[in-house]
């Protein structure tokens, strides 16, 4: 989670909500994730490949959170789980390349299935 390049975070970050609470001892490198990159998502800024990997880093980070610590999560995202809906469905939209979008389109279909399906996420 602390590696060198955006691409090796998010797709580590992505792997380890699929541990549950058994990535507990990951809690905090996430929640630094999400919040180095916070501002990135829910900020006015460009939409440049490096602010969509980081939207990305954010929305993966944010929802690997939530599946191993539902409180923790609270705690770091708040009250932004709508926002994050929002930048995760406008990341999925404008991904800059396959890996973006198919994050995106992953923490999308977690964080808001609902809307996930109103847009045709697949």
């Amino acid at each position: 989670l602390d590696d060198p390049y955006s691409d090796a975070r998010a797709m580590a970050a992505e792997a380890l909500s699929q541990y549950g609470p058994v990535g507990k001892a990951a809690v905090p490198a996430l929640q630094r994730m999400v919040e180095r990159n916070y501002d990135a998502l829910f900020g006015p800024g460009p939409d440049d490949a490096l602010s969509f990997q980081k939207r990305v880093e954010c929305i993966v980070a944010g929802t690997a959170l939530k599946q191993i610590d539902p409180e923790g999560a609270a705690k770091v995202l708040g009250d932004s789980v709508t926002n994050a809906r929002f930048g995760a469905l406008h990341l999925w939209r404008n991904a800059p390349d396959e890996s973006t979008g198919r994050a995106a389109t992953n923490a999308l279909k977690q964080i808001a299935p609902k809307a996930a399906a109103k847009a045709g996420v697949k």
